[in-house]
């Protein structure tokens, strides 16, 4: 009976400690899986493409506010609707690189715009997240808004965004600086790339002597009329010339008289 009792409790003793094991492998595997899905968050799969995905990164994961500037922006540059009167853009080191190759902004780009008033009061804060696969027919990109509190209003395939950033779809949809080779500042100035109108054909008339080129002006050698004649009197003297004037040589009247009192 005492030998029944000892196999009995060694049966429950290494069930107990089977069951602890199963658990704490449970355990670990979540721990895996919660650590991955914060490293998918991070680096932009469509599956973590969230609002609040971007929120985590943006403002817990790594704070928004230690990235970089947008290069040649500082801060409070002069803004539009519907972003206000100053604004402020941050870049993840994925965007910033893409910038500086300008070659179109790669996977998990992520450009953080804050939004202010007149008064430099912050209103809210934008954002676009290049997610590979999310949306390709409009450039992949992950819209949100935030407000001043960091709340989401906004998210995904956000109208409002994309239909005014569609006016730089060839700078990839960013309107702050050039992305592109063939974007400047978001637009393209029209005929961006192509030759002016009769670039390398020649001007009419090109090559071809102007009217009258090589002949002589007309009357050039010909003398010009009474060149060489003497002009109409040279060389005879002027009137009375020699002649003495009347009365020269002669007292005037009443000369050697007295005068009249």
């Amino acid at each position: 009976m005492k030998k029944i009792w000892i196999i009995a409790l060694s049966l429950i003793f290494l069930f107990s400690i089977a069951l602890i094991s199963c658990q704490q492998s449970t355990e670990k595997a979540a721990e895996v899986s919660d650590k991955a899905a914060v490293t998918t968050a991070g680096y932009g799969s469509k599956a973590s493409s969230s609002g609040e995905d971007l929120r985590k990164i943006i403002y817990e994961q790594t704070p928004y506010l230690k990235w970089a500037l947008w290069p040649g922006k500082g801060m409070f540059f002069e803004g539009t609707e519907p972003h206000g009167d100053f604004i402020t853009v941050y870049v993840n080191d994925t965007a910033l690189a893409s910038i500086r190759n300008v070659s179109g902004m790669a996977d998990n780009s992520i450009v953080v715009k804050e939004n202010y008033d007149k008064a430099k009061q912050l209103t809210s804060v934008t954002v676009m997240r290049k997610v590979k696969g999310f949306n390709p027919e409009k450039g992949d990109w992950f819209w949100a808004r935030f407000g001043p509190d960091s709340k989401i209003t906004h998210e995904g395939n956000v109208e409002m965004c994309y239909g005014c950033h569609a006016a730089a779809d060839d700078n990839d949809y960013i309107f702050v600086g050039k992305v592109t080779v063939k974007g400047s500042a978001g637009h393209a100035a029209p005929g961006y790339g192509k030759p002016a109108p009769g670039y390398g054909k020649e001007a009419p008339g090109y090559g071809k002597p102007a009217p009258g080129y090589g002949k002589p002006a007309p009357g050039y050698g010909k003398e010009a009329p009474g060149y060489g004649k003497p002009a109409p009197g040279y060389g005879k003297p002027a009137p009375g010339y020699g002649k003495e004037a009347p009365g020269y040589g002669k007292p005037a009247p009443g000369y050697d008289k007295p005068a009249t009192k």
